[in-house]
């Protein structure tokens, strides 16, 4: 045992204990029984999960739009078949961002504004996801 360890075992021991007493305080469940939700925290959302995808179909980036739209489809196949999120059902809405930075900002704010997306994925086009990041899902504390 290294000398520095064994001086100061019960220093280490009792460290160990109030870690430890730290670490299970700070678990404690939170959940009580007709609480509401405060500043900060987001209600458990009822009903299916709800997620935009804002692909390229037009513009620079269009030949990708088909196959990220397929492998966006797929994901949520095999969500759904194994019973969803907590039981509900994903559903998807589609939009193109024409890797253009202020239609993709449009067709973002449409997603989350008339659609109801709970989050986005996409674009593939750096310039428009940040874009979007900045205008739409982080004001609006959208998950992208």
């Amino acid at each position: 045992m290294p000398q520095w360890l064994g001086r100061h075992k019960w220093l280490w021991l009792i460290a160990i204990v109030v870690i430890a007493l730290l670490a299970f305080a700070a678990c404690e469940d939170d959940e009580e029984e007709g609480k509401t939700p405060t500043d900060g925290e987001t209600p458990a959302a009822e009903g299916p999960l709800k997620i935009g995808y804002l692909l390229d179909f037009t513009g620079a980036l269009a030949s990708f739009g088909p196959e990220e739209e397929n492998a966006v489809k797929l994901a949520v196949k095999h969500i759904n078949d194994a019973g969803g999120v907590l039981g509900e059902p994903v559903e998807l809405a589609r939009a193109d961002s024409g890797t253009d930075k202020d239609i993709g900002v449009a067709e973002a704010n449409r997603l989350v504004d008339i659609e109801k997306v709970h989050a986005i994925v996409g674009s593939l086009a750096s310039g428009v996801t940040l874009a979007v990041a900045e205008g739409v899902t982080g004001p609006k504390n959208i998950l992208q």
